[in-house]
């Protein structure tokens, strides 16, 4: 029977069973090289993303260059180095790449801005000038959300991802408003420091002050239906 050698580094969160245990006991039906990688999709070809360079395995044993990119992906790699260069940046990555589940991101959205997928854990960005830090940072965030169990579509879920989008790429019509200063101050103010009152504040008012909201695309998102306290927030984590 196959078995780590150490303890699996994800093995809190199995906890029925055993921290050796390689695959679960079940290695003729899964595979998992070291458990954790962050792919970037260059059209169908993968490439594995750990500490800021590119591999061509998911041992990451195979370094490859980053002028060996495509340009889409070559964008999407260095708009994770800058990421990493944050602290907040650096945790919400690191929780992917050591994560137990494969986190992907792609440029093969087709409208919109790009969005993340429950279904398959995969960040889908759209070609072009919309291939940005903004977008990204907004929807790695929606992964890191998944990864730490609040999955739920929800106003709670979209203003931390836009009060995250806003800490990497300075820009956010998430917590921005054109008519109501004190939402917008809320919004700014969060960035820098976490406040309960303040979260509070901006899920509350997201679907009638918020700049994003202005064509009422987040009008049939309920607010908190994890009924996740504010205080928990995981922006108070990072």
């Amino acid at each position: 029977m196959t078995m780590w050698l150490s303890v699996d580094p994800m093995a809190d969160k199995y906890p029925s069973i055993s921290p050796y245990a390689y695959c679960a006991w079940n290695p003729v039906k899964l595979v998992d090289p070291d458990g954790r990688e962050l792919v970037i999709m260059d059209g169908s070809t993968r490439y594995y993303y750990k500490n800021g360079h590119v591999y061509i395995n998911a041992k990451c044993t195979g370094l490859t260059f980053d002028s060996r990119l495509g340009k889409e992906a070559s964008i999407i790699k260095n708009n994770l180095d800058k990421m990493s260069k944050s602290g907040a940046g650096k945790k919400v990555i690191n929780r992917l790449i050591n994560s137990s589940e494969c986190y992907t991101i792609s440029v093969d959205a087709k409208t919109g801005d790009g969005y993340y997928s429950t279904a398959n854990n995969k960040v889908y960005l759209v070609s072009g000038k919309k291939n940005n830090m903004e977008a990204l940072s907004h929807e790695l965030f929606h992964a890191y959300q998944d990864d730490n169990g609040r999955s739920q579509r929800s106003i709670y879920n979209e203003v931390e991802a836009y009060v995250f989008c806003k800490m990497m790429s300075g820009l956010s019509t998430g917590i921005y408003s054109d008519n109501n200063n004190e939402y917008t101050l809320y919004g700014e103010e969060i960035v820098q420091k976490f406040d309960e009152k303040k979260f509070e504040y901006l899920v509350n008012h997201f679907k009638i002050d918020s700049k994003a909201n202005s064509t009422g695309k987040y009008n049939d998102y309920k607010l908190n239906p994890g009924r996740y306290k504010y205080s928990s927030s995981l922006l108070n984590k990072l």
